[in-house]
């Protein structure tokens, strides 16, 4: 028996006995959290205690959430660095969270603080969000300088608002303005990010690149009626006509990319297009199509993916090749 494979087995055991843990904990929390709102609800009392359980109660379902989707994307291995710094950020979001509402009022707090850390939040979880296009093109290994630029903007978006919401920086107004425009550079970047993930043809090219130039058209006419408190009704047409094509755009490439999967299987020219396998789960051989299917027997669904080595510009075939150039139109690969 290959050592190694045991090593795999344990490593995955282990995987699977924490995952299990921390969703019977969640399940737990949860269960115990709804029958205490029910019964405060129905039998308790308002006051200031109850206000303070309730709100407790909303601020761990939120982050319980949050937490699961980190963690489900830490298992996939999606953006793992990123999935790492999310379960702690909103950890410590969570504890800052509980302590002001449960924490007396003192004069270093200021008066609205629980409005605040409600900002914060939504703030923190839109710059997380905002960040995932960049941290997955750079663990790609695809555009890494605007990885690099789409994470830098994110934080320092995000540092902005911390600056904003708890110095009070966001009373004025130029810094106020600043903040906006660092948020729409930060995600116009992310929008970019999204968009160089995209496999760029000859078909999707130019949709690419009009879809980028109508992004950035939209951040410059925002960021300008921003800083310069100007915006007539030629920039609201220019910014809506640039908007629509922007989301048209984005929508064209979705749509594109759906379409390759169907026609990578129908154009299979050197494999089969069904595979014969063991399914993991009940072990039943069998022949499965390429694409989404499931197990006959017990129901576990497979995504078969099986995609040809071609050509980026032309689609030429790239299959026992002498040399690595494509003979149809010369590109190398």
């Amino acid at each position: 028996m290959n050592p190694s494979t045991d090593v795999d087995a344990e490593v995955l055991e282990s995987r699977l006995r924490l995952k299990r843990v921390f969703l019977q904990a969640m399940i737990a929390s949860l269960v115990t959290s709804a029958l205490i709102a029910v019964g405060i609800l129905l039998f308790g009392e308002f006051n200031q205690t109850t206000n303070r359980i309730l709100g407790t109660l909303g601020v761990l379902a939120l982050h319980s959430g949050i937490a699961t989707a980190c963690v489900h994307s830490l298992e996939r291995r999606l953006w793992p660095a990123l999935s790492r710094i999310g379960i702690v950020v909103f950890t410590v979001n969570f504890a800052v969270f509980v302590v002001l509402i449960w924490l007396p009022r003192v004069t270093w707090l200021p008066r609205d603080a629980i409005e605040r850390e409600i900002a914060t939040t939504l703030v923190l979880m839109a710059y997380y969000v905002g960040a995932i296009p960049p941290a997955a093109l750079r663990e790609r290994g695809r555009w890494i300088p605007l990885a690099f630029l789409g994470l830098t903007a994110c934080a320092v978006g995000f540092g902005m608002a911390m600056l904003g919401f708890w110095a009070d920086a966001i009373e004025n107004d130029t810094y106020a303005r600043l903040m906006g425009v660092a948020a729409l550079i930060a995600f116009s970047l992310s929008h970019t990010c999204l968009l160089g993930r995209v496999h760029i043809t000859s078909t999707t090219v130019w949709v690419v690149r009009g879809t980028i130039v109508c992004v950035w058209l939209v951040a410059v006419i925002w960021s300008y009626a921003i800083l310069a408190d100007d915006f007539d009704e030629f920039m609201v047409r220019i910014l809506g006509a640039a908007g629509v094509l922007d989301t048209c755009g984005s929508l064209t490439l979705v749509v594109l990319a759906r379409l390759k999967r169907v026609q990578k299987i129908e154009h299979l020219q050197t494999s089969a297009r069904e595979i014969e396998l063991t399914c993991p789960r009940c072990t039943k051989r069998q022949v499965v199509c390429a694409g989404d299917s499931k197990c006959r027997e017990c129901g576990l669904r497979f995504r078969i993916e099986i995609e040809e080595p071609r050509c980026a510009r032309c689609g030429y075939l790239l299959w026992q090749l002498t040399e690595r150039r494509c003979p149809e139109c010369g590109q190398t690969f």
